[in-house]
């Protein structure tokens, strides 16, 4: 600690010793939500969790498995639930020590009903994507969507406005023979962090998920001892109170995008877990104005895409590791463990011999 503490002064840092020893862990209960019948156990905020299940509870309301992961349909739903979980995690999800954000009405299936209305399957939203704010603090007493919009306690769309933020991240997933599983992902931000080195490890750059600047009612304003926001999203799959999958993955604004990906290829598709790791992939992500994708897609699905459902389409080489790299252990019924991990990023899986 007096080491990097010097080391701050001398380079122009701001962190210093007393802030190394005022740090605390917290240790919280996993957030909990589910999908088709599967149980999902998420972090808390400042990370992603409401978000990820937020998207999930809209695309319960599709039919999904009618389709294929390579419907043209299938993709623009995803697409669209994706962007409007993330223009609601700019506003919902900050440090629960400092703000008081009504998350887990952000994550109720009532109030995925309000964000389902404003999907056309037919069409991409219109820009900006920021005016699509919803307002989930009335349904925090748990209160129905019909009596929510009936009783006109909240618009469908918030007038509140989302705020923008400015990746190196690594997950692994750990499963032993008795079942207990842990996700776990942890981050410097961007590659290499900082940039600095000291030590044999990299100042991580997370403060860059602060506001740049001072913004009134911004909930990522830089404040002392309060948590960045981050995208991770580390999250354990059980059915019938058993472990089915432990999943994650890095990649950015682009993790729960990844995870929503990964969990409808699993739930809905029904792909073993190296298929739904290695088929392409697409985004959802508020701050871009185009859909992007990995190459592996149809022709005619593209052109779909593009030429009637009205998206602008960024098509990247595959694979690319702008997608993230998930690693994933599956736990069959007769107690088997899989693991799968990225080629996008060089994951692996290993495994000692029980």
């Amino acid at each position: 600690a007096d080491e990097i503490d010097a080391f701050m002064v001398e380079n122009g840092g701001f962190l210093r010793k007393s802030d190394l020893e005022s740090y605390r862990a917290i240790v919280r209960e996993p957030l909990h939500g589910t999908y088709r019948g599967y149980d999902l156990y998420v972090p808390h905020p400042p990370v992603s969790g409401p978000q990820f299940l937020m998207v999930l509870n809209v695309l319960e309301n599709y039919n999904l498995s009618a389709m294929s992961w390579d419907d043209p349909l299938a993709i623009h739903l995803i697409q669209q639930a994706l962007v409007l979980g993330d223009v609601d995690r700019k506003a919902y999800i900050s440090d629960p020590e400092f703000h008081d954000l009504p998350y887990e009405a952000f994550m109720s299936k009532e109030y995925a009903k309000t964000r389902l209305m404003l999907i056309n399957p037919g069409k991409v939203f219109d820009q900006p994507y920021a005016s699509y704010l919803g307002d989930a603090s009335p349904f925090a007493d748990g209160s129905t969507y019909e009596e929510v919009l009936l009783e006109e306690l909240a618009p469908v769309m918030s007038s509140a406005r989302a705020v923008e933020e400015s990746p190196s991240t690594t997950h692994f997933s750990i499963v032993d023979k008795e079942g207990n599983a842990v996700s776990w992902t942890q981050t410097i931000s961007s590659f290499f962090g900082t940039g600095t080195y000291f030590k044999g490890f990299f100042f991580n750059n997370e403060m860059a998920n602060f506001a740049s600047s001072y913004r009134e009612g911004d909930v990522i304003n830089l404040t002392g001892g309060m948590r960045p926001r981050t995208t991770i999203c580390p999250t354990v799959v059980m059915k019938d109170g058993e472990v089915r999958w432990i999943l994650g993955t890095p990649g950015a604004g682009r993790i729960v995008s990844m995870m929503v990906n990964l969990v409808v290829n699993l739930v809905d598709f029904n792909m073993p877990i190296d298929q739904a790791i290695r088929s392409p992939k697409f985004v959802g992500y508020s701050s871009y104005t185009d859909l992007r994708m990995e190459e592996g897609f149809p022709q005619s699905t593209l052109d779909f895409l593009e030429k009637i459902l009205g998206h602008k389409l960024n098509i990247y080489a595959y694979p690319d590791l702008f997608f993230g790299g998930p690693n994933i252990i599956a736990v069959e019924e007769n107690g088997m463990m899989i693991g799968a991990g990225s080629l996008r990023r060089g994951g692996s899986a290993s495994a000692p011999e029980f």
